[in-house]
């Protein structure tokens, strides 16, 4: 049986979304990539009917943006993209005034247009919120102290969303972190990235936040950054920088053998079903990879299939800020 639909949550009720629009092509794999290479991709998710580009400043210090602008220049394409701001070159942009206005003009620059929506990146690094460097203070309600809510950067996002009439949000690395500061201002969309469990049972807690207060979730690396077509390689990083990731790796691959399915074939179908109101950010670096993605989309996961991957997950530490920025 093929499952064509499945919904987000909006304004307490679901809204009907075809499973291959519910994957968003992320571009960090294509910072390096020729504009030809590029062009291939987008081509290839567009034509298959999706609709959001993941890109950031960040994902080669502009490369990505500036390939994005001049495929939509050269195509006409019809895209909804959603870029972020952060990572700036030089430490003091973290908090220099100003820094994320400066920041977004130089991005429609590269664009070419505004984006669709505009994210504050590693929302959850302290370097955006406080001088001192100390990490955030938690009320014993669980909400997150006052000082998110007048951050300059968060206040700076906030503020050019409204003046160009688009989306805001913020991705990060900590799934509670960013659930905690989603309480206290409730944004568009948040994009949990590099929490490092392969199939994001990590960010459960925060698919229940983003249903109750009716924002949309993104689950993004390791698939935005192309982990998912390199599983060896994921392997042997985890032999150096944490078993885990090494563990988990290695049982997904022999998954792959013992039930004949790619590694594609098992994680996209997996997530979309288990997480029915999100929607996943991946990474490809070619046309092939991302045909495969979305091809993924088409069936359901036998329940047994589902139950050997549900055995496998880990839960590893979300990647630490900066204490210090100078």
């Amino acid at each position: 049986m093929t499952i064509e639909i499945s919904g987000i949550k909006r304004a307490g009720h679901f809204v009907a979304v075809p499973r291959q629009q519910r994957i968003i092509l992320g571009t960090f794999a294509l910072a390096d990539a020729t504009q030809d290479e590029f062009d291939a991709v987008l081509d290839t998710y567009l034509e298959s009917g999706g609709e959001w580009i993941d890109t950031a400043f960040a994902y080669g210090y502009g490369s990505a943006e500036l390939k994005l602008g001049s495929y939509i220049r050269r195509r006409g394409a019809n895209v909804r993209i959603s870029t972020k701001i952060g990572h700036f070159p030089e430490a003091p942009g973290y908090r220099r005034p100003g820094a994320v206005n400066d920041a977004f003009a130089a991005m429609q620059e590269r664009l070419g247009r505004l984006p669709d929506q505009i994210l504050l990146h590693e929302a959850d690094w302290v370097v955006w919120w406080r001088d001192d460097g100390q990490p955030f203070q938690i009320l014993p309600e669980g909400a997150m102290t006052p000082e998110l809510q007048t951050a300059p950067a968060l206040l700076d996002v906030q503020a050019a969303a409204a003046r160009a009439g688009i989306r805001w949000g913020f991705s990060g690395n900590n799934a509670p972190t960013l659930g905690r500061a989603s309480y206290r201002v409730t944004p568009d969309v948040v994009m949990v990235a590099k929490q490092y469990d392969l199939l994001w049972r990590s960010a459960e807690p925060l698919v229940e936040i983003a249903s109750m207060k009716e924002f949309d979730l993104w689950l993004a690396s390791p698939f935005h950054q192309s982990w998912l077509f390199r599983l060896p390689e994921l392997a042997r990083f985890g032999d150096e920088a944490n078993p885990q990731i090494a563990r988990g790796a290695r049982a997904l691959e022999e998954l792959t053998s013992a039930t004949g399915r790619g590694i594609v074939d098992l994680a996209i179908p997996f997530l979309l079903d288990r997480h029915c109101d999100t929607r996943i950010v991946v990474g490809a670096r070619s046309a092939e990879e991302i045909a495969g993605v979305i091809n993924a989309t088409r069936e359901p996961l036998p329940i047994e299939v589902t139950d050997a991957i549900d055995r496998i997950g880990f839960i590893a530490s979300p990647m630490k800020s900066p204490q210090q920025l100078n």
